[in-house]
């Protein structure tokens, strides 16, 4: 079974950051959603970035594919 995938909103403000540390310690894939993915900094290979305005609908589906959690 693959590890379980979670979609991480606010990645870049202190709590969203702090959950994707405590995600990655728990052998959770991580996939970070921002405006821009290329200003996130790099996290290695462990975190996933994709692009995800959350006033922009059309972004929705591609962030959330494959996805079996969301913080939000």
């Amino acid at each position: 079974m693959l590890a379980a995938r979670a979609l991480v909103t606010g990645a870049t403000g202190n709590v969203g950051t702090s959950v994707v540390t405590q995600l990655l310690a728990r052998g959770v894939r991580v996939r970070v959603g921002v405006r821009d993915p290329a200003a996130w900094p790099a996290a290695g290979a462990a975190v996933e970035r994709v692009a995800l305005d959350l006033t922009e609908p059309g972004t929705f589906p591609s962030a959330l594919e494959g996805v079996d959690r969301v913080f939000l």
